[in-house]
């Protein structure tokens, strides 16, 4: 395991500019580093095709042959980014997606569909013991027992 600062890379397509906003808030409050894009369908497609997205969120009101085509695009890297689709809650999960997160009202909401609500206090964090790396092709798996 090495030193490097772990952080995500996430990809917001085709949201208009309020929302554009809500999840570059959102993405600045996590507690994980996240970089942030946020682009139209055509320059999303070349940002997954230069790799190293690993969340891409789709605005839910993208036409059907624009969402088809970026999770294409999406799909094709190896390891292929993590799909969501921007939708009103209680939206069915669209093919080839891994799943829908709501539509943030605020910035609190964009942080928790990126990245969760994370633990408030020590008491709540998780102890690991017997802790393993390996690679997984680019990736990292960790490995553990929870006590």
């Amino acid at each position: 395991m090495s030193d490097d600062l772990v952080s995500l890379r996430l990809l917001l397509v085709a949201a208009a500019p309020p929302h554009q906003d809500l999840w570059r808030e959102g993405a600045a409050q996590a507690s994980v580093p996240i970089d942030f894009e946020a682009h139209d369908a055509a320059a999303a497609k070349a940002a997954l095709r230069g790799g190293g997205v690993d969340i891409c969120v789709l605005n839910a009101e993208l036409d059907d042959a624009d969402k088809a085509s970026v999770i294409k695009a999406a799909r094709a890297k190896k390891p292929a980014p993590l799909i969501f689709v921007s939708a009103p809650r209680g939206s069915a999960r669209p093919d080839n997606t891994d799943g829908v997160l709501p539509i943030p009202a605020n910035a609190g909401d964009a942080r928790k569909a990126v990245a969760g609500n994370g633990a408030k206090s020590l008491g709540e964090v998780i102890q690991l013991r017997d802790v393993e790396w390996q690679r997984l092709g680019e990736d990292l798996l960790l490995t553990a027992r929870v006590d």
